[in-house]
């Protein structure tokens, strides 16, 4: 698994700063890491998906699958 550590504090971070923009920015770091983990579990439980195949799918396709 990736380690999130560094993302979960960036995310902590904007959080503390509470304006508008700094939730808005959050909520983005946070999908991102979850795009993360599914890409690379995804990519961990199907030995057949090549990595230039991973490159082409949009994360939607990647988080129903």
């Amino acid at each position: 698994m990736i380690w999130l550590k560094q993302y979960t504090a960036k995310i902590e971070e904007l959080l503390n700063q509470d304006t508008p923009e700094s939730l808005t920015y959050a909520a983005l770091e946070c999908r991102l890491a979850i795009e993360r983990i599914c890409y690379e579990r995804l990519r961990n439980a199907h030995d057949y998906i090549s990595h230039d195949d991973l490159k082409r799918w949009q994360p939607q396709y990647v988080v129903n699958t």
